[in-house]
C-alpha cells in the first residue's frame, strides 16, 4: 500500500497495471475544491470518481473496501486554490 499526495493536476500518477484505489480524501484551500480521477493516461474520458470539499475544509474520507481498479493509469484534475488530494493505492 502507498499513500500518494497530489498537489497539482497530473497525468499518469501511477503506471502499475491494475492498481486499485482503496481510499481518498481532498483538502481544500481558501476556496472550494474538486478532484476528478480518471482511468486514463491523460485527464480525459469518463471519470472513475469525483471528490468535492468546501473552502478551507476536508472532504469525507472515501473508503472503497476492496478498491476501485484502474487498468490504464491514474490521472487527476484538481480545481480550486491550492487543493491537495490523497489517494491510498495498492
Amino acid at each position: 500500500m502507498e499513500l500518494i499526495r497530489v498537489a497539482a493536476s497530473n497525468d499518469d500518477i501511477d503506471l502499475k497495471p491494475f492498481t486499485k484505489v482503496l481510499g481518498a480524501f481532498l483538502v481544500a484551500g481558501v476556496d472550494a475544491a474538486t478532484a476528478t480521477i480518471f482511468d486514463a493516461a491523460t485527464q480525459a474520458g469518463t471519470d472513475k470518481f469525483t471528490l468535492k470539499a468546501a473552502a478551507a475544509s476536508t472532504s469525507p474520507y472515501l473508503w472503497f473496501g476492496t478498491g476501485v481498479p484502474f487498468k490504464t493509469a491514474i490521472s487527476v484534475t484538481l480545481a480550486g486554490t491550492s487543493p491537495v488530494l490523497y489517494l491510498l493505492v495498492d
